[in-house]
């Protein structure tokens, strides 16, 4: 105690003492939530990179899709290009022509199917690996990634 009363300091100090054994099976408690935790965290990690994976994969062949549809739509036009003269010469049946261009209607239907199965895959990659602006193109198989050999593989 000093002069002046407001310098006076109090301190208190206060130890909770466990009776009965309460402190083990709190401390078990925190050691189960803990194990949980670790578990859960595991399996949201196994699960992202699953759906991770899939993406990509799905990414992959929407392009490789896109790819040949495009080849083929490509291909497709210049065979309807010569039944063209062909049948503007009268070398040809008209029905032959009018069934390559609503095959050519169909491809195009696909191509746009494809499209934007595309592009909800790359957003959905996008957004898994925090890369909104990620450009399918540059996407490929890491080196050493086997090939499937088939349906079941």
């Amino acid at each position: 105690a000093g002069n002046n009363p407001a310098d006076d300091v109090f301190v208190l100090l206060s130890q909770p003492i466990e009776l009965g054994g309460d402190r083990a099976a709190r401390r078990d408690r925190a050691a189960a939530a803990q194990s949980e935790a670790e578990a859960t965290r595991a399996t949201v990690e196994r699960q992202v990179t699953l759906e991770t994976v899939q993406q990509f994969l799905a990414l992959l062949r929407a392009r490789t899709l896109g790819e040949i549809l495009d080849a083929n739509r490509t291909d497709l036009e210049r065979l309807a290009e010569r039944l063209e003269l062909r049948v503007a010469d009268g070398a040809a049946p008209s029905g032959g022509l009018m069934k390559l261009r609503a095959e050519i209607a169909r491809l195009d239907l696909e191509r746009t199917t494809t499209r934007a199965d595309l592009a909800e895959h790359r957003f959905a990659l996008g957004a898994l690996l925090d890369a909104p602006d990620l450009d399918a193109a540059s996407l490929v198989l890491p080196e050493g990634v086997p090939r499937a050999a088939g349906p079941a593989s």
